[in-house]
């Protein structure tokens, strides 16, 4: 068995409060000889010690009776104590190291992640570090949709999709699809991590890919933790984020939980909007830009009655300050069908091909 190590420190750290003690001691016997008497400075000496050593002790022991055990929370990436003098680059550079290192120490039993691969419908289990190590590179690819004005067609917005590469599929996954199993505070720290990334990414694109500003997902997670919703403020909120590259896409739960925090974001120039896959209430805050809609299945909802009532919702819906924008146009019939709805803007494969931006390299479908 190995000795423990005897810490000196627990003895030298008391020692000033003792000499002190006992010098003034020194001085009261030589001033006043007969006030001290050589068994009451001793009996002095003796509570001198006791008064130096015993508080440290009673200390060290309390700490010991009661560990203190840290969590995910407490070990958030604090980036802004001593580096608000960064630049935005910087900033977001430190933001993902330190958001990956955090999370490449956490436990491995503690998260498991699979993707779903569409050409074998089949499961397959996917390494943390090769998605941190694809973060980190700023390798996630990103697929880039254009958002078109109706009836023009002329590109006004651009839809964002990031995606995982699984290398030994020779395979790309959307991370929303993943099957990430952890906790909730884990994978708040993994999307807050992806969110860094496509920031990073986007803001070092090319001119000629930020001519029109893009549509970012705010993961529902990020908002359920207050140290990682902090630092995500705190990277926007830098002097140097670009905020016209960025609208920022929250889901209706995330829209009803921080009303207030979206409509501050509003008034210091930020454009927020909103997706969802069904048709919304008529009330909704008049801070949204945008609202963006996915409908499962579009074509039930242009027969008889159903297109009648969808026409009719749409229709208020685009009274509204925000522009109402629909998803997924599969072809070009459908568009002509939803045209009378007067929908403002659509997306989808039958609105001009994708773009594909891996590594700083642009492709198109």
């Amino acid at each position: 068995m190995k000795a423990k190590n005897f810490h000196y420190s627990k003895v030298l750290k008391p020692l000033p409060l003792f000499i002190l003690f006992a010098f003034m001691c020194l001085i009261l016997d030589w001033l006043y000889p007969s006030f001290l008497s050589r068994y009451s400075f001793l009996i002095i000496l003796a509570c001198g010690v006791l008064f130096g050593f015993l508080p440290k002790q009673l200390t060290l022991s309390r700490k010991k009776e009661t560990p203190v055990e840290t969590t995910p929370g407490e070990a958030a990436p604090q980036i802004f104590k001593f580096k608000t003098f960064f630049n935005f680059q910087d900033l977001i550079q430190s933001a993902i190291q330190e958001t990956t290192s955090l999370i490449e120490n956490l436990p491995p039993s503690s998260i498991s992640i699979f993707a779903y691969l569409s050409s074998k419908n089949q499961r397959y289990p996917v390494s943390l570090a090769s998605l941190v190590e694809q973060i980190k590179e700023l390798s996630l690819p990103v697929f880039i949709h254009p958002v078109l004005s109706l009836p023009q067609k002329k590109l006004r917005f651009n839809k964002l999709e990031v995606f995982l590469s699984v290398s030994a599929k020779k395979q790309t996954v959307l991370i929303e699809k993943l099957d990430i199993k952890t906790s909730p505070e884990y994978r708040s720290y993994i999307d807050l991590a992806i969110l860094l990334s496509l920031f990073r990414k986007i803001s070092e694109a090319p001119q000629k890919l930020q001519s029109s500003p893009y549509f970012c997902k705010i993961p529902e997670n990020l908002s359920e933790y207050p140290l990682v919703l902090q630092t995500f403020k705190d990277i926007i909120n830098h002097p140097d984020f670009p905020k016209y590259l960025f609208i920022f896409m929250v889901s209706p739960t995330i829209l009803s939980q921080n009303t207030v925090l979206l409509e501050n974001l509003h008034k210091d120039g930020f454009q927020i909007g909103m997706h969802s896959d069904t048709l919304p209430a008529l009330s909704l805050p008049p801070f949204l830009q945008v609202f963006y809609i996915d409908l499962p299945d579009l074509r039930s909802s242009l027969k008889g009655l159903a297109r009648r009532q969808f026409g009719q919702t749409v229709q208020r819906l685009t009274e509204q300050p925000y522009k109402v924008i629909l998803g997924d146009v599969e072809d070009e019939q459908i568009l002509q069908d939803i045209l009378p709805a007067q929908f403002d803007f659509a997306c989808g494969p039958a609105l001009g091909a994708v773009q594909i931006w891996q590594n700083s390299v642009k492709v198109s479908l």
